[in-house]
């Protein structure tokens, strides 16, 4: 991997497909709030790295045109899903203070 092209590739891809696997992998661990809530943080931290990467990917080749829409609309996507990240982490958080002030009453 001499050439810098396939290794920003190679590392984009693969810190999108990390994101995607943490993602799906927290949606099965319902029953342990806590292990759910560090798996969407990795994720969102791992997202962040990606819009960052593919941000520098846009700007090094040559700023914001008209011929990189599919560019462009592949960073709102990576933000759109920065965005249902952070909501699900507030969610999962939200919902283990409830199960937290429920235990207190009882």
């Amino acid at each position: 991997m001499n050439d810098p092209v396939q290794w920003i590739g190679f590392g984009l891809a693969s810190t999108l497909t990390l994101t995607m696997i943490l993602a799906v992998v927290a949606i099965f661990l319902y029953k342990n709030r806590v292990l759910q809530l560090k798996i969407v943080k990795g994720a969102t931290y791992s997202q962040i790295i990606a819009l960052g990467s593919s941000t520098g990917v846009v700007f090094s080749m040559g700023g914001i045109g008209t011929f990189l829409w599919p560019e462009l609309l592949s960073i709102l996507l990576i933000v759109l899903c920065l965005v249902f990240l952070w909501m699900a982490g507030k969610n999962i958080k939200k919902d283990e203070e409830l199960v937290q002030s429920m235990d207190r009453i009882r």
